[in-house]
């Protein structure tokens, strides 16, 4: 598999979690959406994105400890994740010639 193989299926298994997490969030099923945020950040972490690994950390302790409901403010935390992995997905479009 090529490098670059190699980042689109990274950044497809992050694009996954991320979308699982999101719909566990409105199932109100947060213990799922918590151990969607921990696979990204290491995920982020394994593919070097300090950014993404970062907001996906801010977003495990925005949604708090397993079996209780999170605060306020974790919807935005999920967005924050979302905008790292588009900013990644823009910057790999960028090194391909394309626009984003």
């Amino acid at each position: 598999m090529s490098i670059k193989d190699e980042h689109e299926f990274a950044m497809a298994h992050l694009a996954h979690d991320l979308t699982v997490l999101g719909d566990a969030a409105l199932r109100d099923d947060f213990d799922e959406a918590r151990f969607r945020a921990r696979m990204v950040v290491e995920k982020a972490e394994a593919a070097g994105l300090a950014d993404m690994a970062k907001a996906a950390k801010d977003l495990v302790t925005s949604l708090g400890p397993v079996g209780t409901h999170p605060g306020l403010g974790y919807g935005v935390e999920i967005l924050r994740v979302a905008d790292e992995l588009d900013k990644v997905g823009c910057r790999h479009l960028r090194h391909a010639r394309r626009r984003c």
